[in-house]
């Protein structure tokens, strides 16, 4: 290496930005490396870092890592960290938080990923990795735009506290399981395109559902919507309902809810339980109102 950082504890901001390094890299005792410390270089090999905690905005932007990433207790990957990495394998980062925006955009990781306590997937972050099986990030709370854009997802999908599933999240993946996200309130344009849920559809607090949302997904039996106010064009195209109870003047796009599904819909009102009905004119969705219990 041009100089040697192997006992390093910290590693400023830009200390060595496009220094260009073609080698190694190990840093058993470093806590910190700064914004853009490694940005432009080339590493080959695995990155180990076991006492790092944190991790700077751009910090290894376009340093084309191509082997494992191991960072056992990072509890912060900044913006653009390792963009364009080409890391494979599993992901475990136990203490993570927080994964910043385009953090390991098409680093093209071929495992599973593990985030435990991870609260914020920002936009891009995984966008174009390669990950395979069921995501572990039972505590997220938001998940950004594109944010796991082709990264081929299967199985089985729990985040119970999720809050904000943004545009073209999951797009691409393939989950096939029930769907369960009582807390969550936006659900974004091609959000779980192409996934196939099935069963009921629980989103009890969700007050705005996006275009092609659910797109090719296979739910049948209940929608329960009561607090939504708009459900976008192909939303749930594909899908056979039952039942569906929608809040009361919702806006509904063409194809929202399935062609298979009932054309009549149940709404709440002001959420004193009178009924109406939405009823398919074959152009549009007409309510009329109707004097009777839900």
């Amino acid at each position: 290496m041009k100089k040697e950082i192997k006992n390093r504890v910290i590693i400023e901001d830009y200390e060595f930005c496009c220094e260009g390094f073609f080698s190694t890299l190990k840093l058993p005792n470093c806590i910190k490396i700064g914004k853009s410390a490694f940005e432009n270089s080339e590493f080959y090999g695995d990155l180990k870092l076991p006492k790092c905690t944190f991790i700077g905005d751009y910090a290894f932007y376009n340093s084309l890592f191509r082997d494992k990433l191991n960072l056992p207790i990072c509890e912060k990957v900044g913006n653009f960290a390792f963009y364009c990495s080409e890391f494979y394998g599993n992901l475990n980062l136990l203490y993570s938080k927080i994964i910043g925006k385009e953090s390991f955009y098409r680093s093209y990781f071929s495992g599973e990923l593990n985030l435990p306590i991870c609260e914020i997937v920002d936009d891009y972050s995984f966008c174009n990795c390669k990950f395979t099986g069921r995501p572990n990030i039972p505590k997220i709370k938001k998940i950004g735009n594109n944010a796991f854009t082709d990264s081929n997802f299967t199985g089985i999908l729990y985040i119970p506290e999720c809050r904000e599933i943004g545009y073209s999240a999951f797009k691409n993946s393939k989950f096939t399981c029930t769907l369960n996200l009582p807390e969550c309130r936006k659900i974004g344009v091609y959000s779980l395109f192409l996934s196939k849920f099935y069963g009921d559809v629980n989103l009890k607090n969700c007050v705005e559902i996006g275009d092609n949302a659910f797109y090719n997904s296979e739910f049948s039996g209940l929608l329960n919507v009561p607090k939504c106010r708009k459900i976008g064009y192909s939303a749930f195209y594909h899908s056979s309902f039952s039942e569906i109870n929608i809040a009361y003047n919702v806006e509904l796009e063409p194809n929202c809810i399935g062609e298979h599904s009932s054309k009549f819909i149940k709404y709440y009102k002001n959420n004193d339980k009178k009924s109406g009905t939405y009823i398919w004119n074959g152009e549009m969705w007409e309510y009329k109102l109707i004097n009777s219990k839900l």
